[in-house]
């Protein structure tokens, strides 16, 4: 019996030997294939306003493809489509790269076992010719700090420097020369970070965490002061930060969407037109002084669980001196995160 467990584990080890030799090293740069016209590419690539998500696979919600999206003509195009788990695009350089998570070095059989808890690396592509390249990599010989995941991806749009979250429980910077992450921030143990918005002049990032069992807050750290600036919380009812506004005012929901002022703490609510029992924001983003861009869950009813369910996730704009809503995407997908890249005169 002992010759046979000894046995046993002896070829675990040579799989998981093997399987760490097998790694998949990618150092050059590698060409997507896309079947997207070329002039839509260029011309949403050189647009003023434009965005980026990921489109979720309806048939599997654990894939997503790459889409962007031209504010000005709403035409968009697929950048690529893959198995790799992946997350959180950005743009990055002025707009003319997409930073995005994904599980692209090691074994491909052992990625289908681990799915999603996969170990992750950064990738930008190139938009202006889809050249895709590994970007940041952990060597996971950092120490304490291995760097296994990149959640809630932000970027300085002046610096190129990266904040993200690794486990939940820290929040890190990565610097524009790439030599390693810092550690900036750490939230309070049993308390996991739900999501991070950076703000629009690039000093105070948002912190939405959630307390297991006890309720929702949200941090504001003053990345200049390096210092927390305020803090809400509420028990039990959810607290969501959904974005910024051009005046560096978070948008929060709380029984309904406010504007709050971080220095007066002054609190306007926000109204959209929408009806909440069909329609949940989940993103806000500045557009220009007049227009906001929205991140909309659509609601369905579902008469078996007895609450509401999401059917899809579409992207609308809104105009605050017309009231009007428009909506910039029709497609029945679910999104995520939503990032957009507005050209400043």
């Amino acid at each position: 019996m002992k010759f046979v467990v000894l046995s046993f584990l002896s070829a675990l080890f040579f799989v998981f030997i093997s399987s760490c030799n097998n790694q998949q090293k990618l150092t050059k740069t590698e060409l997507l294939e896309s079947t997207s016209d070329e002039n839509v590419l260029k011309e949403i690539v050189s647009s003023k306003n434009k965005a980026v998500y990921l489109s979720f696979d309806s048939l599997d919600n654990d894939f997503g493809s790459i889409i962007l999206l031209d504010l000005i003509s709403n035409k968009s195009l697929k950048l690529f489509d893959n198995r790799f788990y992946n997350s959180s695009p950005i743009f990055f350089e002025k707009g003319n790269k997409v930073l995005y998570v994904s599980a692209q070095i090691g074994d491909p059989n052992r990625l289908k076992l681990i799915r999603y808890h996969a170990w992750k690396q950064l990738y930008s592509i190139n938009c202006n010719d889809l050249s895709s390249t590994l970007f940041f990599s952990d060597t996971l010989n950092s120490g304490e700090d291995q760097i296994t995941n990149f959640k809630f991806l932000c970027c300085n749009s002046k610096t190129n420097e990266i904040y993200f979250s690794n486990d939940d429980s820290f929040v890190y910077n990565l610097p524009q020369n790439k030599r390693g992450v810092v550690k900036i921030f750490s939230i309070d143990k049993g308390n996991r970070i739900w999501n991070l918005g950076l703000s629009p002049n690039n000093r105070y990032l948002a912190i939405e965490y959630v307390v297991w069992g006890s309720g929702f807050g949200i941090k504001i750290y003053d990345l200049v002061s390096n210092k927390m600036v305020n803090e809400m919380y509420t028990a039990g009812k959810r607290f969501q930060f959904l974005g910024w506004s051009n005046d560096n005012h978070p948008y929060i929901l709380q029984d309904s969407i406010v504007d709050i002022d971080l220095l007066t703490n002054s609190v306007k609510s926000i109204k959209f037109n929408l009806d909440e029992n069909k329609f949940n924001v989940k993103q806000i983003i500045h557009e220009n002084e007049n227009s906001v861009l929205l991140l909309v869950d659509r609601l369905k009813y579902d008469t078996i669980v007895k609450y509401n369910i999401t059917t899809s996730t579409e992207i609308a704009r809104y105009n605050f001196i017309t009231k009007k809503l428009d909506w910039l995407t029709n497609d029945g997908s679910k999104k995520e995160k939503l990032n957009v890249f507005i050209k400043q005169n």
